[in-house]
């Protein structure tokens, strides 16, 4: 209890727990001391009873300070009290320790921000990602006379592959974090992805002058995977191998069907892992002992554990020098498609997709420019335009088969720009895409509910290209439309 002026009349137990005096200690003194001196400064304590004497009651929240000068977040309630005769008697004063609350609420908001930011990073990083991309994957599509310029296109398509993986990763720390990483699964034959791996390790492999010795099949083998992961996990493997394996080792990956499966392994002749510390076994409680520089460690490898679940580490140790091989041998096996799905991608694969009127809208004018000149490779006809109010009308003129659109665009932006398509008629059968920077699930989750057909994220790999296009190939086909070839890219007005 208060006195009209603020003096403590009355103090109990809870009140002693929370703020750390005795009632002998804080009886009789104003309770303005409980305020931070920014707060009595401003003549908080004194507008709170004001209030109260006006209206009755006054709420807050915000910092005390306790006896012992430590502060802590408090939800107070102060309630006026009156006489028989309607004078003021003094204040009820009711205060709550909310630290707990108040710290879990500061974790979470710290948690937005922190899932938040690398997505926004990531968006701005794809932007200027995107036309490098189309860049390099017109100088593919072209032929270039010197050996010097090949080797420079293809030195900064590696790169900018790594770069791209390593915006993923970005996001793949909060989705790991929380449990959240999506696997985005697709008929992959896996001799791409073992070249992927195989392209990207090469320079380690070379430096540390190992032999490289790949054993797969000729003939095509198909996974249901995500490429990316499975490149990941090989990579991995690769690197690991090539990095604790004495120079001018040996390094062998082998692909090998066994019944509906396949097996992958990376094995080497390096130093190995001691029996004790890995014991074969694919859970993550596998845990090296510490070990001395350039040593194979267990945890090398569990990088890997998290993206497949069917691993498997065999070890030896070097000093075993009667065995034939000693090193270490990790396998991945995936399950295999079966022969039909794996006939239907190859006759896919080897047919391409047929040209289609397509429409891009871009305001990024070198992401539009260079995507118009992809597709024209491709050998279609294309147009630009670089807003969304530019690309609605040309649609309507062009009326195209497939719609890429990027969604951040000031004014018309791609969810507004696909909406008024619809409703000038004569859009229903394009297959529209979105085409942007942001690329985490919850992303894609909103342009599948906005009705876009798929979700392209910058830059934008040729083959995820060429797999939209057939799609939107087959949708035609199926619904009984002639094939015409052409595209319209939104970008430039041609």
């Amino acid at each position: 209890m208060l006195d009209p002026d603020g003096v403590v009349l009355s103090w109990n137990g809870g009140a002693h727990a929370i703020k750390g005096y005795t009632a002998a200690e804080i009886v009789g003194r104003h309770f303005s001391v409980f305020y931070t001196p920014e707060d009595k400064a401003a003549g908080k304590p004194e507008l709170e009873l004001e209030t109260a004497r006006e209206v009755g009651r006054a709420e807050d929240e915000g910092w005390r300070v306790r006896k012992d000068g430590s502060m802590f977040w408090a939800y107070v309630v102060v309630t006026a009290i009156h006489g028989a005769d309607g004078k003021l008697i003094g204040f009820a004063k009711v205060t709550r320790d909310m630290s707990d609350r108040r710290r879990l609420e500061e974790l979470e908001r710290s948690s937005r921000r922190m899932n938040e930011f690398p997505a926004m990073l990531a968006h701005e990083l794809r932007n200027p990602l995107a036309p490098i991309r189309n860049a390099v994957t017109i100088m593919q599509l072209e032929s270039l006379a010197s050996p010097v310029l090949r080797n420079c296109r293809d030195v900064i398509d590696r790169q900018l592959t790594h770069v791209t993986r390593l915006v993923d990763d970005l996001l793949d720390v909060g989705r790991l974090s929380t449990g959240k990483i999506k696997l985005r699964k697709e008929m992959v034959r896996f001799s791409d992805v073992v070249a992927r791996s195989v392209e990207t390790a090469r320079p380690l492999v070379a430096a540390r002058r190992h032999t490289l010795d790949v054993q797969q099949p000729e003939e095509g083998v198909y996974v249901h995977g995500d490429a990316t992961r499975l490149s990941q996990v090989l990579q991995n493997l690769l690197v690991n191998a090539a990095k604790y394996t004495p120079e001018g080792g040996h390094i062998r990956l082998t692909v090998q069907p066994v019944a509906n499966f396949l097996d992958v392994t990376v094995a080497d002749n390096g130093r190995g892992i001691s029996p004790r510390t890995c014991s074969g076994s694919s859970n993550s409680s596998c845990r090296p002992r510490p070990a001395p520089a350039r040593r194979r460690t267990a945890a090398s490898a569990s990088a890997s554990r998290w993206r497949v679940p069917s691993w498997k580490c065999t070890a030896a140790r070097s000093r075993r020098a009667a065995r034939a091989w000693a090193g270490s041998s990790s396998t991945v096996r995936l399950p295999a498609a079966s022969a039909v799905e794996q006939a239907e991608a190859e006759e896919a694969r080897e047919s391409g997709p047929a040209g289609l009127r397509v429409l891009v809208v871009d305001d990024n004018r070198d992401s539009a420019d260079s995507a118009t000149d992809v597709l024209r490779l491709l050998g279609n006809q294309v147009e630009c335009a670089y807003d969304g109010e530019s690309g609605v009308q040309l649609a309507r003129r062009f009326r195209p088969h497939m719609v890429l659109l990027d969604l951040a665009m000031p004014g018309i932006d791609g969810f507004e720009a696909r909406r008024r398509l619809l409703r000038d008629g004569g859009h229903e059968e394009a297959f529209f895409v979105a085409m942007t920077g942001f690329g985490n699930e919850e992303d894609k989750k909103r342009t599948q509910a906005a009705g876009f057909d798929a979700h392209l994220t910058k830059p934008v790999e040729l083959d995820a290209l060429i797999t939209l296009l057939a799609q939107a190939r087959d949708r035609r086909r199926r619904r009984g439309g002639p094939t015409e070839r052409g595209i319209v890219a939104v970008g430039r007005h041609r």
